[in-house]
């Protein structure tokens, strides 16, 4: 179960930015992050992401971002995103195992691939080990 006052206490003064194309996922997903962040900035498809990211890159703590999306796919996202920031903290949520996108994880930094659906006290158990 997720000790949401343990996690708030750890991200209430931080912001995401949230890159999802699937709407149902996005919208579910949100209620989630809208409890556990001070500001979550939304975006639906990778290219989207990256302009929201650059707009924002001061304001941004966290990215959590789908891998197979239109125009950018999360990967590519991500590249860019490396491009201007090395020290992101970032998570990839995907329909591909760990063994699948290994090369990525590694190349790019990403803190960790959660395969969908996502079991959400996994993630939260890894976010809390990384602040």
């Amino acid at each position: 179960m997720i000790n949401f006052l343990e996690i708030r206490e750890k991200t209430q003064n931080m912001n995401l930015l949230y890159v999802e194309d699937d709407s149902v996922t996005r919208m579910s997903d949100l209620y989630l992050y809208e409890q556990m962040f001070d500001e979550v900035f939304v975006a639906t498809n990778g290219q989207e992401g990256l302009e929201l990211f650059l707009e924002n890159r001061d304001s941004i703590d966290i990215v959590i971002t789908d891998e197979s999306m239109p125009e950018l796919n999360g990967t590519q996202m991500i590249r860019e995103i490396r491009k201007v920031n090395k020290e992101m903290l970032i998570y990839l949520f995907s329909g591909y195992s760990d063994f699948e996108i290994a090369p990525q994880i590694e190349e790019l930094s990403i803190c960790a691939n959660f395969t969908k659906p996502v079991n959400y006290t996994d993630f939260v158990d890894s976010l809390k080990s990384k602040l």
